[in-house]
């Protein structure tokens, strides 16, 4: 007996079989991402011009998305 939230994909993935499934009338969902380095560690290039396409990536994201 409980509840959970899941995606819509595990529940395609897996046996629906004694399981009722209620859609959520407008959820408001919110993730948190965080992006972490080691300081001690040498920063490269292609590392620094990777974290900035995925800064502007999800900032675009989020400024769409809402």
């Amino acid at each position: 007996l409980g509840i959970a939230f899941i995606p819509e994909s595990a529940l395609q993935a897996g046996s629906r079989a004694n399981v009722a499934c209620l859609q959520i009338e407008d959820p408001v969902c919110t993730r948190e991402i965080g992006l972490t380095r080691h300081q001690s560690r040498y920063f490269t290039s292609a590392a620094k011009e990777f974290r900035q396409v995925i800064i502007e990536h999800f900032r675009n994201m989020a400024q769409t998305e809402i």
